[in-house]
């Protein structure tokens, strides 16, 4: 995956000498366990080369703890490799998505996690459908394929100046909701 080229995004991140950012297990993940799948790596991630850095990390390392969750149960997946520079959105790379599909796929035939936890928009959107909105969706599951898909807000939310008080009480309670489905299932 860091040597991907099949798109623009591969290109322009090569020639900026950032990372790519692949799927990510934790050190205790454990085949059939809890996966997130967000949209894209930002700055931070492309810097380090892993999934939420900096302080979307920082967040999601608190709202974990919050649920009795740890990152290093968990696989971490990105919708897209690359991160888009800023300024610049997903209709700037059209074909970006549809060119990491694949690595998504086999990312979750590789580790096959049973229970995966959708953050944010683009994400929820490959389950739920192109219309679907994180507000609506969020706290709802869905299970296609084996894998039972659980819609949620990004933590970057939280960020935001306009955010809903309850955005944090929500992702809490989705990430315990789908760790509860794990456990279920298992």
């Amino acid at each position: 995956m860091r040597t991907c080229r099949s798109c623009q995004l591969g290109e322009l991140r090569a020639r900026r000498g950032a990372l790519a950012v692949p799927a990510y297990p934790g050190r205790a993940y454990q085949p059939g366990g809890l996966a997130i799948i967000s949209d894209r790596p930002g700055s931070y991630e492309e810097e380090a080369g892993t999934p939420f850095a900096g302080g979307t990390g920082e967040t999601l390392d608190y709202l974990l703890e919050e649920a009795s969750v740890t990152r290093e149960a968990l696989l971490i997946l990105n919708l897209l490799a690359c991160g888009i520079p800023r300024g610049e959105g997903p209709q700037d790379y059209p074909d970006a998505y549809a060119n990491c599909e694949p690595h998504v796929k086999a990312a979750l035939a590789h580790y096959a996690p049973r229970v995966v936890l959708l953050m944010g928009g683009p994400a929820i959107q490959t389950i739920f459908g192109a219309k679907a909105r994180v507000g609506e969706t969020r706290g709802t599951s869905k299970t296609e394929g084996g894998i039972t898909y659980v819609a949620t807000y990004h933590p970057s939310a939280l960020m935001r100046q306009d955010v809903n008080v309850h955005v944090r009480e929500w992702l809490v309670e989705d990430i315990r909701l789908a760790a509860a489905r794990l456990r279920k299932i298992k």
